[in-house]
């Protein structure tokens, strides 16, 4: 079965031949290991600060308004 979206971890390689495809949506670095989703990409870093990171810190909106650009992605 193919997998056809969502959430899927990524670890450069031979998987993805497009540079700049691992450009992380969020601090806008280069990385290896990260995770995909749709068509974008996160690096492990940017993940992690994301999930351990209070609504009410003020980098929360920070963080809201970049992953917003996973719609963007896949509505284009």
């Amino acid at each position: 079965m193919r997998h056809t979206g969502g959430i899927k971890p990524f670890k450069g390689g031979n998987a993805m031949s497009v540079e700049e495809n691992r450009v992380c949506i969020v601090c806008g670095e280069r990385d290896r290991e990260g995770i995909r989703i749709m068509s974008s990409f996160i690096c492990h870093p940017c993940e992690s600060e994301m999930v351990n990171t209070p609504v009410e810190d003020q980098r929360y909106p920070y963080f809201v308004q970049q992953l917003k650009q996973l719609w963007v992605h896949t509505e284009g």
